[in-house]
C-alpha cells in the first residue's frame, strides 16, 4: 500500500542505499525506512511531488512503528505538496483509524474515493472505519461497493460477514463466509470458524441445525488445530445440543485451556464455560474447581462468584453459597439474580428475615420478575408479613409464563389448571418440561403453606424425579424434602 514510486536520481552525496530504504526496498525495516527518508529530506535537494513521496514513505515507516502522530505530521506536509495523491489520503485515514479517530479517518478516505472512485480498497478501508464507529449499515454499504468493484475481494466478504453477524443477520453472514471459503485459502479456517458461529446462533433461535455448526468447527480445527477459540466455540455448540453432549463440550474446553495457557483472559472464559458444562452434568465439585480458577485469574469477576455460589447451593452448602453471593453483590450490587439466589440460600439456611431482605431487594431492582414475586410471597406468608404479590400486577402479562403461577398463588386457578396450562397451552417441547416442573414445585410450596404436608411431600418427590437435572426447582425440591425430614 505504501508508495514505491522511483525518486529522481540522487546527488552524489546521497547513497543509493538511502533511496532504496526510503522506498522500502532492500529488506528495509521501518527504522531503516525512516532513516533513509530522513537523510533525503535533510539533504534539502528534493521539492514538490518528489519531497511529498519521501515524506509519505517516511510517514509509512512511522505508521508501521505505531508512531501515529509523527506519521500524520509527515502526511500533512505530503498532502500540502501533492493534494492529488490518493495513497497519502488513504494512509493518513488508516492512521487516524488506528488512533480511534474514525471521523477523520472517514473524511480522509472519502477524499481518496473522490480522487479515485473505482478504488475497491479505499471503500474497504472506509467500511472498516464505519465499523469502528459502529455504523453497521454504512460499513455494509462500503464493503458491498468494494465487492462490486472487486468481486474477488475476500477481505470485504469476510468483514461484511462479521457485520452481518453483529446485526444478527445470520443467513447473510453465512453466505459471505461461504464466498470467503470459495475465494481465498488464507481466510478459510477463520471463515469456517465464524460460519460455524452463525450456524450455532441460528440453531439457538430454532432456525437451523447445530450439526452444521459443529461440522464447520470440525473443518476449522482440521485446518488450524492450534486455535483455542475454535475448540471453545465447538464446546459451546455441543452444549447447545443439550446435556447429552456435555462430555464432548468438556473435552473441547479442556483442549482450549491447554492451548491458551499463556493468556489468562482467555483461560478464565474457558474455565467458566467448562464449569457450566460440569454443573450441567451434576458434577458440582469439578464446576467449583473451574469457577475457582476463573476467580483466581480475575478476582473481580462477579459472575464467577455467582456461578460458584450456585454450585455450592446445589451441594446444599448454603454458608459457602451465601459467601460467594455476597462477594458477587459487592462487585455487582445491581444484579437482581444474585439477591434472588442469596435469598433462596438464606431461606434454606433457616434465616427468614435475611431471605426476606434479599428477595425484597431483588424485587426492588425488578418488580416485574415473577419468580422473585413468587418467592417473596412464600417468605412473607411464612413470616406473617403483608403480601406484595398483588402489587403492580397491572404491569405484568400473566398470560406469559410464569404468569399462570402468579394466578395460582392468588387463588385464581387451581394447581390442576396451572398444570393443564403448562402442558397444553405451552406445547413447545423444549420449554414444556421446565414449565411442568415449575407447576409441580410451586404447587408443593403452596401445599406447605396450607399445611398439607403429605401433598407437599408427594409434589416435591415428583419434582425430584421429573425435573431436569440441576434445574433450580429440582434442587429446591430436594432441599424442601430434607427440611421435611424425608430422604430425597
Amino acid at each position: 500500500m505504501l508508495a514505491t514510486a522511483l525518486l529522481t536520481s540522487p546527488s552524489i552525496a546521497q547513497t543509493a542505499q538511502q533511496v532504496n530504504w526510503c522506498k522500502g526496498e532492500d529488506g528495509a525495516t521501518p527504522d531503516l525506512r525512516i532513516g533513509g527518508c530522513t537523510a533525503l529530506i535533510q539533504s534539502g535537494r528534493y521539492q514538490g511531488k518528489e519531497l511529498a513521496t519521501i515524506l509519505f514513505n517516511r510517514g509509512g515507516g512511522y505508521y508501521f512503528e505505531g508512531q501515529y502522530d509523527r506519521a500524520i505530521q509527515d502526511f500533512n506536509q505530503a498532502i500540502a505538496l501533492n493534494p492529488q495523491n490518493v495513497s497519502i489520503f488513504r494512509l493518513r485515514g488508516l492512521t487516524y483509524h488506528e488512533k480511534g479517530d474514525f471521523t477523520r479517518a472517514i473524511a480522509d478516505i472519502s477524499e481518496a474515493i473522490r480522487l479515485e472512485p473505482n478504488n475497491a480498497s479505499a471503500y474497504f478501508d472506509r467500511g472498516e472505519s464505519y465499523r469502528g464507529k459502529r455504523d453497521g449499515d454504512r460499513a455494509i454499504a462500503d464493503f458491498s461497493e468494494a465487492i462490486r468493484l472487486d468481486p474477488k475481494h475476500a477481505g470485504a466478504y469476510y468483514i461484511r460477514g462479521l457485520v452481518y453477524w453483529i446485526k444478527r443477520d445470520y443467513d447473510r453472514a453465512i453466505a459471505d463466509y461461504g464466498e470467503v471459503i470459495r475465494l481465498n485459502p488464507e481466510y478459510v479456517a477463520d471463515a469456517y470458524k465464524n460460519r460455524g458461529l452463525a450456524y450455532r446462533d441460528l440453531a439457538v433461535l430454532g432456525k437451523g441445525d447445530i450439526g452444521r455448526a459443529i461440522a464447520d468447527y470440525d473443518e476449522a480445527i482440521r485446518l488450524n488445530p492450534k486455535d483455542a477459540q475454535t475448540f471453545h466455540w465447538r464446546g459451546n455448540a455441543y452444549r447447545s445440543k443439550g446435556d447429552n453432549d456435555n462430555d464432548n463440550a468438556i473435552a473441547d474446553y479442556s483442549e482450549a485451556i491447554r492451548l491458551v495457557l499463556k493468556d489468562p483472559k482467555d483461560r478464565l472464559v474457558v474455565h467458566q464455560s467448562r464449569g457450566n458444562a460440569y454443573r450441567s452434568k451434576g458434577d458440582n465439585d469439578s464446576a467449583i474447581a473451574d469457577y475457582s480458577e476463573a476467580i483466581r485469574l480475575d478476582p473481580k469477576l462477579a459472575v464467577a462468584y455467582l456461578y460458584r455460589g450456585n454450585s455450592y447451593y446445589s451441594k446444599a452448602d448454603y454458608d459457602r453459597a451465601i459467601a460467594d453471593y455476597s462477594e458477587a453483590i459487592r462487585l455487582d450490587p445491581k444484579n437482581l439474580n444474585v439477591f434472588h439466589d442469596r435469598g433462596r440460600a438464606h431461606f434454606y439456611g433457616n434465616a427468614l428475615a435475611k431471605a426476606h431482605a434479599d428477595l425484597g431487594q431483588a424485587f426492588k431492582l425488578n418488580p416485574n420478575n415473577m419468580y422473585t414475586i413468587l418467592w417473596l410471597d412464600v417468605v412473607e406468608r411464612r413470616s406473617n408479613l403483608p403480601r406484595r404479590i398483588s402489587k403492580n400486577l397491572s404491569e405484568l402479562d400473566l398470560t406469559e409464563w410464569p404468569g399462570p403461577l402468579i394466578n395460582l398463588y392468588l387463588g385464581k386457578i387451581t394447581p390442576a389448571k396451572a398444570l393443564a396450562v403448562a402442558d397444553d397451552e405451552y406445547p413447545n417441547e423444549t420449554t414444556k418440561e421446565d414449565q411442568v416442573c415449575d407447576v409441580v414445585f410451586y404447587s408443593g410450596k403452596l401445599a406447605l403453606l396450607r399445611n398439607a404436608k403429605e401433598e407437599a411431600i408427594s409434589l416435591f418427590g415428583r419434582a425430584v424425579s421429573d425435573c431436569p437435572k440441576n434445574d433450580a426447582e429440582r434442587e429446591d425440591a430436594i432441599a424442601e424434602l430434607k427440611m421435611l425430614g424425608v430422604r430425597p
